[in-house]
């Protein structure tokens, strides 16, 4: 069995094939799947990782992953430092137990990594990242928040609530 993106779809909403195990195949111009994955024809928004299992490491150039961009196979994932945005659950019931945010992401989108049981540390590069409620929401594994150093203050404030990941801000040195 084959799912077939015809070539008259010009656009595609969040994650449409999240938990979908047949094959796909884009015949539309506005898009196009490489290395399992869905992006826009000019590669700069990720929306879908068809198979995310394992180790996924995404392109140079992908300026923003879409929202509920990933699912439950996912165990690592290399965000490269062209990406500006993550949206929303992006990378949400994931299996990742580390998460590095490089200094070009500027937005993190709702409940990026929500429901990560295995997530325990998280490194965030960029000192004045936009962080939306819920980063990371009924991760009970999750020991640290690795911050740039001189920017805790910044940090508490996007954190306030989310008291309890206050108390887990460590700045690098």
């Amino acid at each position: 069995d084959c799912l077939i993106i015809p070539s008259t779809v010009s656009e595609i909403g969040e994650n449409p094939f999240l938990g979908c195990l047949t094959d796909i195949k884009c015949l539309s111009p506005h898009f196009m799947i490489k290395n399992g994955m869905l992006f826009t024809s000019d590669m700069k928004k990720l929306i879908s990782c068809l198979y995310s299992n394992g180790v996924i490491e995404i392109p140079y150039g992908v300026e923003e992953i879409g929202d509920e961009s990933f699912n439950s196979g996912l165990t690592c994932v290399v965000i490269p430092d062209s990406v500006k945005a993550i949206g929303a659950d992006a990378f949400s019931r994931t299996s990742i137990k580390t998460m590095t945010f490089p200094k070009s992401v500027s937005k993190i989108g709702c409940y990026v990594l929500r429901n990560c049981n295995e997530l325990e540390e998280i490194h965030i590069q960029n000192e004045n990242v936009v962080i939306e409620d819920g980063l990371a929401d009924n991760c009970e594994s999750l020991k640290v928040i690795y911050i740039p150093k001189g920017s805790y203050s910044y940090f508490y404030d996007a954190f306030e609530k989310q008291w309890w990941l206050q108390k887990l801000l460590l700045e690098e040195t």
